[in-house]
């Protein structure tokens, strides 16, 4: 729990460490990167930086989580290919689910998607400067508010969602049939 200096009457809560990933169709990775992708992929399970991942066509999202992942681009002096710009971040799942661009998502809405994420994506969580991109969920609430017996039941509620949340690990490397890239002759 943090008490706020600016206003002390506010406490806030931190409910989880959102989580960013990457997610890109498994043909589009082969697409841009041939038999390199192997490889990549191998290593962005573990952690997945945006250099790594240059050529790809990118959903932009002109939002919070969008200035966050345009530091990382930054950082990595890499200008992304913007498929699409959006503030809207369902439309990043859209076009990455249809196979056409990469996109950036939250655990917490991964999470929510779980059952229709097809099975050919990649999910790799993203990094930035040596550790993962995250996003702060928190609650705030007046510090001497008196609460109900319904609102403690509900914070605790909430509290072990989130926490259970927190536990799912979304990273996936999708299953591709082995690749012939042999030149023909």
């Amino acid at each position: 729990m943090y008490v706020c200096p600016a206003e002390p009457r506010l406490i806030t809560q931190q409910l989880m460490d959102d989580q960013v990933y990457l997610c890109v169709a498994d043909s589009l990775l082969y697409a841009c990167y041939g038999e390199q992708a192997e490889a990549l992929k191998e290593r962005a399970i573990q952690g997945a930086y945006v250099e790594d991942f240059s050529i790809l066509p990118f959903c932009i999202f002109d939002n919070h989580m969008g200035r966050q992942i345009g530091q990382c681009f930054d950082a990595a002096n890499v200008v992304p290919r913007a498929y699409i710009t959006s503030t809207y971040t369902q439309i990043g799942t859209t076009i990455c689910f249809q196979r056409l661009a990469a996109c950036f998502v939250s655990q917490m809405s991964l999470a929510s998607q779980k059952d229709e994420i097809p099975p050919d994506i990649n999910i790799f969580p993203l990094y930035y400067k040596d550790g993962p991109l995250t996003q702060r969920l928190s609650l705030i609430r007046m510090k001497d508010r008196y609460l109900p017996h319904y609102a403690k039941y509900f914070l605790e509620q909430l509290f072990e969602y989130f926490t259970g949340l927190e536990r799912i690990h979304m990273e996936r490397v999708a299953f591709s049939p082995q690749r012939n890239f042999s030149a023909t002759p």
